[in-house]
């Protein structure tokens, strides 16, 4: 499925921006989730180091209380928002997660 033209809402792209600029010291990592047509929301999740048993347990709490009651919602990708400008590599965390929201889009199938 290529989504290479998402639209993303207001909400999701501000959610995402606030949650960098809040933590603008910190590395800052999160969810997009999506409806049929546009990323509605963006989920924060961390801005420290990430460890599995918190990932897990962040992964649980989205699917059971926003996931599940609106089955069109999907998690589609992460945002992350480094405090190092020269990076051009994703912080392992993220690949951490992407790992995770593959695992989960496989076991839907």
């Amino acid at each position: 499925e290529k989504h290479s033209n998402m639209e993303f809402s207001k909400t999701a792209y501000k959610k995402s921006a606030l949650h960098a600029l809040k933590h603008g010291s910190r590395d800052c990592v999160g969810l997009l989730i999506r409806n049929e047509s546009k990323i509605i929301d963006a989920i924060p999740l961390f801005h420290e180091c990430v460890v599995g048993s918190a990932l897990d347990a962040a992964f649980h709490m989205i699917q059971d209380f926003y996931l599940t009651p609106n089955p069109s919602y999907k998690i589609v990708g992460v945002y992350e928002a480094s405090v190092s400008a020269k990076t051009t590599k994703f912080m392992s965390s993220t690949y951490r997660i992407l790992d995770v929201i593959r695992e989960m889009s496989l076991s839907a199938l």
